[in-house]
């Protein structure tokens, strides 16, 4: 069997989305083997000669930009993030035992949770204005390693 440019675009579609499915580059290869994808369709079509090269690749990336504008949106959705709690979403509403030194609004203490003493602030709403060693805490908010915390109920 002869391989043909058709081929070999068809071929870097499968691989550029093999790469996108199994982690690689997050979402960008999705829009290159969907760009490459295009260019192997539109060949045998005629809309492209074999010896087209430059326009061969010229159609590649403006399918992998037009690809990118209708479909990132849509994509994002998919897969919502939630930049306020990166990471810890699991820690929101559990609970969590105020450290050595205590908690002082606007200042940084340690809350211990899970077996891991933790970077807190008590949070600016809390009722309360500080919190002993030992208080128990709600953890209403992470981010990075610091979390934020109110009073127990």
């Amino acid at each position: 069997m002869i391989m043909t440019p058709t081929h070999y675009w068809l071929i870097a579609a499968v691989v550029f989305m093999a790469l996108e499915a199994f982690g690689v580059s997050g979402i960008g290869f999705l829009f290159v083997g969907l760009g490459a994808l295009i260019v192997g369709v539109a060949l045998p079509m005629g809309i492209l000669a074999d010896d087209q090269i430059i326009a061969q690749f010229a159609l590649a990336f403006a399918g992998a930009v037009a690809t990118a504008l209708l479909l990132w949106k849509p994509i994002q959705k998919l897969f919502p993030h939630n930049h306020n709690n990166i990471g810890y979403d699991d820690l929101i509403g559990s609970s969590g035992i105020v450290a050595a030194g205590g908690l002082v609004k606007g200042t940084e203490g340690n809350v211990l949770w899970s077996g891991t003493i933790m970077k807190a602030e008590l949070a600016a709403d809390a009722a309360v204005s500080s919190l002993p060693e030992g208080a128990r805490v709600t953890i209403v908010k992470a981010k990075g390693a610091k979390l934020t915390v109110i009073p127990k109920p």
